[in-house]
């Protein structure tokens, strides 16, 4: 997590113990799905776009983020406290 900001990044993430997901932005997820509707429509598209290929390879590379080494580790993730303790209802509506 970036300190001086406080705020979670789009990146791999851990609650407590548990084993890391993936958090997306909402900026990044726009630009990820508008990438990823292009390429499943039109695979080809991405043959010569450099910019649509770097975007992808930092999804992957985000997602492989996730991967837990053998000394049970993950490769590269944010930590926050146990889901329980960061987690509230949703307020009733009135």
């Amino acid at each position: 997590m970036n300190k001086k900001h406080r705020r979670a990044e789009t990146a791999p993430m851990a609650f407590g113990d548990d084993w890391p997901g993936v958090f997306v932005r909402g900026d990044n997820a726009a630009y990820y799905a508008m990438i990823l509707k292009q390429f499943l429509d039109d695979p080809d598209s991405l043959k010569d776009n450099i910019i649509m290929s770097s975007v992808l390879n930092g999804l992957v590379s985000t997602l492989s983020g996730c991967i837990v080494t053998p000394e049970g580790d993950p490769v590269d993730c944010q930590y926050i406290k146990d889901f329980n303790k960061v987690v509230v209802d949703k307020p009733k509506e009135k």
